[in-house]
This record gives C-alpha cells, sequence and structure tokens, in this order.
C-alpha cells in the first residue's frame, strides 16, 4: 500500500513557487524502488508541472528520497535504513508505522 498523504499546511505562495506540508502514514507494505505518492489530488493546475525539492521531517532515523515520475501523480518516495541501503521489500516496520508526526515538506514551480 503507498504512502497516504494528508495535507496540513499550504499551498503557501513564494514569488515562483508553493509549498505544502503532508503528513505522511505508512501502512501495509514497502515496494522495492519507492512507493508512489500521488500529489495530483492536491494541486490545481498543471500536473505536468514536477516538485522542485522534496523534503523528508521526522522519520525516526529513516531516510526518504524523492524520485519524479512522468507527472506529479506517479513519483516515488524511497526509503533508506541507512544513507545507501534502501528499505527491504516487504511490511513496514514499526519504526514507521509508529510514526505520528512523519511529514513531506514539497516545493512546486507555482
Amino acid at each position: 500500500m503507498p504512502a497516504t498523504l494528508t495535507l496540513i499546511m499550504g499551498p503557501e505562495f513564494a514569488q515562483r513557487t508553493k509549498r505544502f506540508v503532508f503528513n505522511v502514514a505508512f501502512s501495509g507494505s514497502y515496494t522495492a524502488g519507492g512507493d508512489t505518492v500521488d500529489f495530483s489530488p492536491f494541486v490545481s493546475g498543471n500536473a505536468s508541472d514536477l516538485p522542485l525539492s522534496v523534503c523528508e521531517e521526522r522519520l525516526g532515523g529513516y531516510a526518504a528520497s524523492y524520485v519524479p515520475g512522468a507527472t506529479i501523480a506517479a513519483g516515488k518516495l524511497k526509503l533508506f535504513t541507512t544513507a545507501a541501503t534502501e528499505l527491504s521489500a516487504g511490511a513496514y516496520p514499526a519504526g514507521l508505522t509508529g510514526l505520528t508526526d512523519a511529514r513531506l515538506v514539497v516545493v512546486l514551480p507555482a
């Protein structure tokens, strides 16, 4: 099951960008190569505008990397147990499913 996003702040507009903050909840199983994250339900405008940056916060010792897809609906959130070791495919560990304040900060073109 993909990571579930809940919008908690945004969009905040800057000169040429808009910023969103999402709570991210992990349940079910992780897919090797990353779980699909779909920002399109939260964004009005051009769905082909890919994020300029995606940063994770409060992942309880895990790290994440956003891998852009062909559209804003097809990106992947790749999770790591250490700097170079991707989380193994299978059930999410308790260290991720137990998080209540994990966040993604997403910056998109305005």
